[in-house]
């Protein structure tokens, strides 16, 4: 990615990559590297001044798509 786009993005998030090269390329920081995988992430939010992580929870598509189905069906 050019460094003049990187440089005008506000937020950036990150799963786990492969090495610090790549975690700097994402975030501006090493970071990346070290997270767990499976739904943790790093993310660069404007206004925020140290990278914040989070975990996000495993579902199996077909939970998903039954969520997606109800939220379309209370909706029209």
């Amino acid at each position: 990615m050019p460094m003049q786009l990187r440089a005008n993005l506000g937020n950036r998030l990150a799963l786990r990559v492969d090495g610090e090269g790549t975690s700097e390329i994402a975030l501006g920081e090493k970071g990346a590297e070290r997270l767990l995988g499976k739904g943790h992430l790093a993310a660069r939010l404007e206004g925020e001044q140290a990278m914040v992580f989070g975990q996000v929870p495993y579902v199996q598509s077909s939970f998903l798509a039954e969520v997606v189905d109800t939220l379309k069906a209370i909706h029209h």
